[in-house]
C-alpha cells in the first residue's frame, strides 16, 4: 500500500479530471458501504454469539426494561 500524507493525496485528488473524480468518488462510496456491511455482520454475529451464551436479556414491556436499565 502507498504510505501517503492526506494533504499529497488531497492534492493529486484536485488534479484529476471531473470525470475522475466522479468515478473516484462513486468507487469510495462502494468501499464505504462494503465496509459498513462488513462491520454489521461482525456485530451481528457478535449478537448471536451473546444470545447463545446467555447473555441477552429480554423484556416483554417498556417498563420492565426501565427498571431494569435503573437498577444496573
Amino acid at each position: 500500500m502507498l504510505n501517503l500524507a492526506y494533504s499529497e493525496i488531497t492534492e493529486a485528488v484536485l488534479s484529476l479530471r471531473y470525470e475522475d473524480k466522479i468515478e473516484l468518488k462513486e468507487l469510495l462510496n462502494h468501499f464505504l458501504i462494503e465496509e459498513r456491511r462488513e462491520s454489521i455482520y461482525k456485530n451481528s454475529l457478535k449478537s448471536k454469539k451473546e444470545v447463545a451464551l446467555g447473555k441477552v436479556k429480554y423484556y416483554k414491556t417498556v417498563s420492565e426494561l426501565r427498571k431494569a436499565i435503573e437498577n444496573d
